[in-house]
């Protein structure tokens, strides 16, 4: 719920926008926009945020009196409180075109209800209506704003001053003026995709798509912000659920992507060195039949539970995110090397990391043993130190021939399982047996294999994805990456006589 102001001023947004745009199509899109900014920005911010994130003052209404027009609404009329309910409902993509322009007309009507009287020319002397009256910063975030809004902006509030003033600024180096929000936790994802870019749902969004970057330079760099509730449970994923009765996300009970944001790659190497030299970064790879979105949540996830201190980072390669089209992502993936090498390299060479570990899943294990079979790292640059193989759905002969390099890095896990069922359909398509399957578990020289058949598979599920959601396994996962523990030194597993790898204890 927001705020009263929050409501004044929504009001009075739209009320503009529907005299300067007379097609309900335009119009229902600027609804959609605000509606959008209304149902997650932090209470009290929402003028603010709104403000920032106008991308275009030419083809938005004008903004120099709404403080006066959002005094002036009437928030107890009947036709406030059913505007308020739509705010709050968000927009559902679902609803068929001539539903929502009904609902569009209605709302007009309303509007014409709030504001047949003249609003005062100026607004009201020290307006309460705006946070940081007087001379203030403060950060927008631009937090959920349709997933990759143009650059943030710095608002300057000044006494009686209105629009305020906006200054291009790089928000994430900034500490929001409302402080952390305690219904969630904001996750920072750097990431390297060399996926499609696609438009977004909201003017200057960006998302990407299941299908290759056909540029000359298919990498892209780019800052995402992931948001999980105060009430996660380690392991979970928690998205709006249908069965739940849950049609739209809610930042209190979903994790959510408030953004994304394709960046230079100077730029790019400048957020991800803001926190100084001498970091740690993680590194995500995902498997197959991931999407973009997927791919961050399951980033997010990870350091999350991990509570991981340093940076963290994803590679998402072009997965297309679809079950059948399992032979596409095996060349997509194969297609990838390239990129994630680069990627790597510039992790490696132009962040001033102390170190970089890197978990990697299934498919994804493909293009990173590709890249480390080759990696000559470069003078002066961090190491790669823990590496995690998960689940990796990869020939076990070339990971044989793969792991005469396991030497050059601090330690190499593998994470097995005989009941990983992705694994054996993959082992009747190739003929030959997967590292990820242990049937038995894989052993070579300087490589850690821990057989993780024991936590079996989820009820319905497929018992491929054990590395993040199980605890056993995960509390594992947290001794290498957080504390560069041995084998000996795990409580989490241990030695199988005679046999030359570990199981969980």
């Amino acid at each position: 719920m927001r705020t009263v102001d929050d409501l004044r001023f929504a009001i009075a947004l739209l009320a503009q926008a529907s005299k300067a745009l007379p097609d309900d199509r335009r119009f229902d899109r600027f609804l959609v926009f605000v509606e959008h900014c209304f149902g997650n920005s932090p209470v009290g911010h929402f003028a603010m945020d709104v403000v920032a994130a106008m991308p275009d003052a030419d083809t938005l209404p004008a903004l120099a009196d709404l403080p006066a027009a959002a005094q002036a609404v009437d928030i107890d009329n009947p036709a406030a409180g059913r505007i308020h309910e739509r705010l709050e409902e968000w927009s559902f993509p679902g609803v068929l075109e001539g539903l929502r322009l009904a609902r569009v007309a209605a709302i007009r009507q309303d509007l014409r209800h709030l504001t047949a009287s003249d609003a005062p020319a100026n607004p009201p002397a020290g307006a309460t209506l705006f946070r940081g009256v007087g001379t203030t910063l403060v950060d927008v975030r631009r937090r959920d704003r349709g997933r990759g809004q143009p650059d943030p902006v710095r608002i300057v509030v000044r006494k009686n001053t209105w629009p305020p003033a906006r200054e291009s600024v790089d928000a994430f180096a900034l500490e929001s003026a409302a402080g952390p929000d305690p219904t969630h936790t904001d996750i920072d994802i750097h990431f390297g995709t060399n996926r499609e870019p696609l438009a977004g749902p909201f003017p200057g969004s960006v998302d990407f798509g299941g299908r290759r970057n056909g540029a000359e330079q298919p990498l892209s760099f780019g800052l995402a912000t992931v948001t999980i509730p105060a009430v996660h449970k380690e392991g979970r994923i928690e998205r709006p659920s249908f069965w739940h009765f849950e049609f739209k996300q809610d930042k209190r009970r979903h994790m959510v992507i408030d953004q994304v944001r394709i960046l230079s790659e100077a730029r790019w190497t400048a957020s991800a060195s803001s926190g100084g030299s001498g970091a740690e970064a993680l590194l995500f790879i995902h498997g197959f039949n991931v999407d973009f979105d997927e791919a961050l949540y399951r980033t997010a996830q990870i350091a999350h539970d991990l509570r991981f201190p340093g940076l963290t980072l994803c590679f998402s390669w072009a997965s297309c995110g679809e079950v059948l089209d399992y032979t596409v992502d095996e060349e997509s993936v194969r297609w990838s090397t390239h990129h994630l090498q680069t990627f790597l390299e510039v992790v490696a060479t132009r962040l001033s990391l102390r170190r970089i570990h890197v978990v990697a899943h299934s498919m994804g294990n493909r293009a990173l043993l590709d890249v480390l079979s080759q990696w000559t790292p470069p003078s002066g640059s961090a190491p790669l130190s823990q590496i995690v193989l998960a689940a990796p759905d990869v020939d076990a002969g070339i990971f044989r021939q793969v792991a005469k390099v396991f030497s050059r890095f601090d330690r190499v896990t593998l994470y097995a399982s005989s009941e990983d069922k992705p694994l054996r359909v993959s082992r009747r398509l190739h003929s030959y047996p997967r590292a990820g399957d242990a049937t038995p578990p894989l052993v070579v020289a300087h490589l850690d294999t821990v057989d993780v058949s024991a936590v079996g598979a989820d009820l319905f599920g497929l018992g491929h994805s054990y590395f993040a959601v199980k605890p056993k396994v995960f509390s594992d996962l947290f001794y290498i990456i957080r504390h560069g523990f041995i084998p000996a030194q795990r409580a989490s597993i241990r030695p199988v006589p005679g046999q030359g790898h570990f199981e969980l204890a």
